[in-house]
């Protein structure tokens, strides 16, 4: 998993406006192999909400970089399966709600299961036009700062 991760950082565009650091300090915390020291990350409920505001828009930038990174021009064509990304992540999604309720757990929550068939429905039909990277950054929890960082770097 590191030489993937390292991989994917290393085959972005210099020239994008890309915290690379940002990225490489998330796989030491969440990606096993990487070296970590958990005494320099932190992730706290107390972040203010303009600082949250920057993380946010700062991973969203961060995932926009790394989805336009053509596969097979930066080597990385042999990864992971190459079609159906979205199906498979609904899918993927769908299949864990249903195991994680019902008999002897917490009730199926009927807009739930809607929502899983409305997503069906509505795969995009690019889903397989295009083989970029993914990456697992996409929400708050799964992002890492660093807590000496000198703060935002955009405001």
């Amino acid at each position: 998993m590191v030489s993937r991760t390292s991989d994917i950082v290393g085959g972005v565009d210099p020239a994008q406006s890309f915290d690379k650091e940002a990225l490489l300090r998330y796989g030491s915390a969440n990606v096993v192999g990487f070296p970590t020291n958990p005494s320099q990350f932190t992730l706290s409920q107390d972040v203010p909400p303009e600082r949250r505001r920057v993380i946010y828009r700062d991973v969203a930038q961060a995932l926009v970089v790394l989805h336009s990174v053509y596969v097979d021009i930066v080597g990385l064509g042999n990864y992971g399966k190459r079609t159906d990304y979205c199906k498979r992540q609904v899918e993927r999604w769908a299949k864990q709600y249903l195991l994680s309720t019902g008999e002897g757990k917490s009730m199926r929550n009927p807009k739930m299961l809607e929502l899983a068939d409305w997503l069906r429905k509505h795969i995009p039909l690019e889903d397989s036009s295009r083989e970029t990277t993914a990456y697992a950054i996409g929400v708050l929890s799964n992002a890492c700062q660093m807590c000496l960082s000198p703060g935002p770097k955009s405001a």
